[in-house]
């Protein structure tokens, strides 16, 4: 006697753990955001003190001296040179299109996937045998086997029943 098999459960869909990077990135800059929006209603910073002055206010007839003019220094030549203003440019640009280009692969490639999961998670619509179509079902009642065809069904069965007594099959020989 065989012993019983357990049951087979049907194939399911491996799922990764941990949410999907698309909502990462979508708390990452809500939370950027939100900072961005709480240093603009802050408002101007304010460096004066709240305690009460503890100096005595400054007396009325102190001359203060004139300011006197002061140049900036002067830019350094290298500074002033074309080639590395056009090089720097340039380095500065390639670095800027790159990150902006994997941004770009990123968000495509984010996309594809998200478009894949939801074709593939899609709902399949399924139709009962009578709706596809007249005589599609075997069992339809307009669609009925001829006399041959039963009896050439059952001789062939009962002829292979008869050449073959001792089962083939390893289960039932068990």
């Amino acid at each position: 006697m065989s012993r019983p098999e357990p049951p087979v459960p049907a194939p399911e869909r491996v799922r990764r753990p941990g949410p999907p990077m698309l909502l990462g990135l979508a708390a990452v800059a809500g939370l950027f955001g939100l900072l961005m929006f709480a240093a603009a209603v802050q408002g101007t910073p304010q460096f004066a003190s709240t305690e009460a002055e503890s100096t005595s206010p400054p007396q009325e007839n102190v001359v203060l001296p004139a300011p006197t003019a002061t140049e900036t220094p002067l830019p350094p030549e290298s500074w002033e040179d074309p080639l590395l203003a056009q090089v720097l440019g340039m380095v500065f640009g390639l670095v800027l299109g790159l990150a902006v280009l994997a941004l770009v692969v990123v968000v495509v490639r984010q996309l594809i996937r998200f478009l894949v999961r939801l074709w593939r998670d899609r709902p399949l619509a399924r139709r009962d045998a009578a709706a596809a179509g007249p005589g599609a079902s075997p069992t339809s009642p307009d669609i009925l086997p001829d006399e041959v065809t039963i009896r050439r069904g059952v001789s062939d069965a009962l002829r292979t029943v008869i050449e073959r007594p001792v089962p083939g099959d390893a289960i039932v020989a068990a």
